[in-house]
């Protein structure tokens, strides 16, 4: 290559990350492949001045290659599983050229190595700061469901709504409240192996938390990130990291919060995932955020501030979920059929994420910390 021509190059990718950088995110169906270098696809949200439901050419931005670029995840390769017509694909960041949507890196994606029922969700959404020791790689998803919250007066309906919330299907992982009183003090309860409804009631009690009023209560659920997101967030190359704020986290802080991690909208794609301890498969299979994407421009809130339908005067964010039953049944026999045998693992040796309940203990925020109310 000329030296004209690396210098034009090199520009040209200086300029695409600038570009980039001030861009928002695009969450489409995939349509169809255009051309070697274009495919096309359905605006799920709102985006580029655009509104859902239009078709949109999409290309790749100069400058972004690997596991996670269009060409990739379109077409597929040993090590990455390649997404279909008709899946959803989010990525990072976009911009507009020359009518077409120049796209950073893929994210949330629904894909063939998607194992039994997947779905895709919009919910207000959290990621915890991640960690990385000898068990494994482990962070966690906080998602939450404002438009279900209720103002409960007895320790009887706390407890009602902890297990409605564990009953439902999706989005899994872990049930949860987030309790608040009026002046917005808040405490994060996670059902876990070592912390039950009972332990709640009890504490509840023994506390005297419903004593000087009644409490908001959010429905939520604390579920662990798959391995397939563990690598947007973490290098395993790195060696052991501890309470890490890599590029995942930081999509969920602002400057306002002081280095805590607050909710925001986001596409959620969750499946079914080998469980992983200590460098091995436990022989279990349980739920896992594969994929997710803030989508909107907001600035992250805490925990104490998630809208609700409690909350007249905001707007609440419910969990909306893009599949049926039969459309999840439906797509996972049809990955199946088209899945290679054995099913690839990327970089699994360097990578073993553990998420059994001990890791689900989320204390920088308080999930099973005191029961006296405070700031969130």
């Amino acid at each position: 290559m000329r030296l004209s021509e690396l210098s034009k190059k090199e520009f040209s990718q200086t300029h695409s990350r600038d570009l980039l950088k001030g861009g928002e995110p695009l969450v489409v169906r995939f349509e169809r492949i255009v051309s070697d270098v274009e495919v096309e696809g359905t605006l799920i949200v709102d985006a580029l001045q655009t509104r859902a439901g239009t078709k949109v050419g999409i290309r790749q931005a100069p400058g972004i290659e690997g596991r996670d670029s269009l060409s990739q995840v379109v077409r597929g390769s040993d090590r990455v599983f390649a997404s279909r017509p008709g899946d959803i694909l989010s990525f990072e960041a976009a911009y507009v050229e020359n009518g077409l949507a120049m796209v950073g890196k893929a994210t949330a994606r629904e894909h063939d190595g998607l194992v039994g029922r997947a779905q895709v969700m919009t919910a207000m959404a959290r990621a915890s700061m991640s960690r990385s020791t000898k068990k494994g790689a482990a962070q966690h998803l906080t998602i939450t469901d404002g438009d279900k919250a209720i103002v409960a007066s007895s320790i009887d309906e706390v407890v009602a709504h902890l297990r409605a919330a564990a009953a439902r299907e999706w989005p899994g992982g872990n049930a949860g409240l987030i309790m608040r009183d009026r002046e917005r003090n808040t405490i994060e309860f996670f059902l876990s192996k070592d912390y039950d409804e009972s332990y709640l009631a009890e504490e509840l009690e023994a506390h005297g938390t419903l004593a000087n009023g009644k409490l908001e209560l959010v429905p939520a659920w604390n579920v662990p990130m798959g391995r397939d997101q563990l690598l947007r967030e973490i290098d395993p190359r790195k060696g052991e990291t501890k309470s890490h704020s890599g590029p995942v986290t930081q999509l969920f802080e602002h400057e306002s919060l002081r280095g805590k991690q607050g909710f925001v909208p986001c596409v959620i794609v969750a499946c079914d995932e080998d469980e992983w301890a200590f460098g091995a498969r436990t022989g279990r299979r349980h739920r896992v955020i594969t994929g997710v994407q803030p989508i909107m421009g907001r600035v992250p809130v805490l925990a104490s501030g998630v809208p609700s339908a409690v909350r007249g005067k905001e707007r609440s964010n419910t969990i909306l979920t893009l599949h049926d039953n039969a459309a999840m049944d439906r797509l996972a026999a049809q990955r199946a059929s088209r899945r290679p045998e054995p099913a690839p693992e990327e970089r699994t040796a360097a990578l073993r994420n553990d998420t059994r309940d001990t890791d689900n203990d989320d204390r920088e925020h308080g999930t099973t910390g005191g029961f006296s109310l405070r700031r969130r």
